[in-house]
């Protein structure tokens, strides 16, 4: 088609326009469908969910004793001298304890068996700190405990634990 000297101010697209009236008739029919269920509502009159009868037999609640969860983790004080040994029978340990070293600014704690960091919680207040639940192996596992000094000293110690 050619004009006489004029250029169309814009061009139609029948791709664009079939996808506009596909998205068109999908809201009509979306906004039919929420006026159809607006006009077919009960009156309201509910209940509080705490009146409302169950016709349902009630479900057995699972107690879970303390001897179970004995088996995924135990808390444990971090002794301050030499290397303990110590026996688990859980799969996760927590410590806490004192700040052994004085000056200590950051505790870095690492499961060398499980290639695993334990994030470390200090209270310099109270002058201890926490850890997470540091997952452990089964067998026996090393921590490696980095007390890292605010003049960039470095204390390091071992704790072997035996997961049974």
């Amino acid at each position: 088609m050619t004009h006489s000297g004029a250029k169309p101010r814009f061009r139609s697209n029948h791709v664009e326009l079939v996808i506009f009236s596909a998205v068109g008739l999908i809201v009509l029919s979306s906004l039919h469908s929420l006026l159809q269920d607006w006009g077919n509502q009960a009156p309201t009159s509910r209940q509080p969910s705490s009146i409302v009868e169950s016709h349902t037999p009630p479900i057995a609640a699972k107690i879970i004793s303390p001897e179970v969860n004995l088996k995924f983790y135990t808390s444990l004080e971090l002794p301050c001298d030499g290397e303990p040994q110590l026996h688990v029978q859980t799969q996760k340990v927590h410590f806490h304890g004192g700040n052994c070293f004085p000056g200590t600014t950051e505790i870095k704690i690492l499961n060398q068996k499980a290639r695993r960091s334990a994030s470390v919680f200090l209270d310099a207040k109270k002058n201890s700190f926490q850890t997470d639940y540091i997952s452990l192996e089964p067998g026996q596992n090393t921590l490696r405990v980095e007390h890292l000094g605010a003049n960039h000293t470095t204390q390091v110690q071992l704790i072997h634990i035996e997961r049974n």
